[in-house]
């Protein structure tokens, strides 16, 4: 599946400075408060000194918002909106490797790398929350709870590549279907706390064949018998489970 090949432009514009906590004060209500990294920023907030600045910044769908290899030049943390990190291969497909949901930084590893093998663009209308690179990254090595959070980020990213790497090698079509549906579910619900019991799902049909290295034929196929079965209800870019104890069986159990 081929993507946009045009440049990513920079998420502030040159010369642009992110502002401080005083003249941006969103995070007040924002529902991603309590969330990993914010949790960890805003339990020291009053007494932080320098705060940290910020900018939001939003995007609109399929803009690049990072180009792989390319020097990474701030931090961005979503919001609102939905985006995926993926790798074009020589043939001119496309794997997507994750999706970055709210609460989730585009680039992780954005505290000790420049320059990252993948690319990232936007699923839907975005709006992110944009840090100076070297003012996180200080902020990150001074404040003991912002390194803890960064390190447990990355720890479970890499936990999160190593099952979807079981699920490519070791499990049916089907399987890695409804594990996808259950795993993008329960992050919803991790950052929802009313948990509502349908979530918002912008992923066209390819959007999944590129991330469980199938076809489009075959993931349209394998909905239609979820829906048709009554397992899951999806229509209007609206997602509900209807049966999870089958869909679980169907997933080969319940994620370690």
């Amino acid at each position: 599946m081929n993507s946009s090949k045009s440049v990513a432009k920079p998420l502030l514009e040159e010369g642009a400075v992110p502002q401080s906590e005083e003249a941006w004060s969103e995070c007040a209500d924002c529902p991603l408060r309590d969330y990993r990294f914010c949790a960890a920023y805003t339990r020291t907030m009053p007494n932080a000194a320098p705060r940290l600045p910020r900018l939001a910044k939003d995007v609109v769908p399929r803009q690049n918002l990072y180009r792989a290899k390319e020097p990474i030049r701030q931090v961005a943390l979503v919001r609102e909106g939905m985006a995926f990190r993926y790798v074009l291969l020589p043939d001119g497909n496309r794997q997507i490797l994750s999706f970055c949901l709210p609460g989730d930084f585009l680039i992780p590893s954005v505290t000790v790398r420049d320059t990252v093998h993948f690319s990232v663009q936007a699923l839907t209308p975005m709006r992110l929350c944009v840090f100076d690179k070297e003012a996180f990254r200080a902020h990150v090595a001074e404040d003991r709870h912002a390194m803890m959070s960064m390190a447990e980020i990355c720890i479970g990213e890499k936990e999160n590549c190593e099952a979807r790497i079981v699920d490519l090698g070791r499990r049916g079509s089907e399987e890695r279907v409804a594990r996808f549906i259950l795993d993008l579910m329960s992050e919803m619900q991790r950052r929802d706390p009313v948990k509502h019991a349908s979530i918002s799902f912008p992923m066209r049909q390819q959007h999944i064949a590129d991330a469980l290295g199938l076809t489009q034929v075959h993931v349209s196929r394998v909905l239609g018998r979820f829906r048709k079965e009554g397992l899951i209800s999806l229509a209007g870019g609206t997602l509900a489970i209807i049966d999870a104890p089958n869909l679980q069986n169907l997933a080969g159990g319940q994620r370690d």
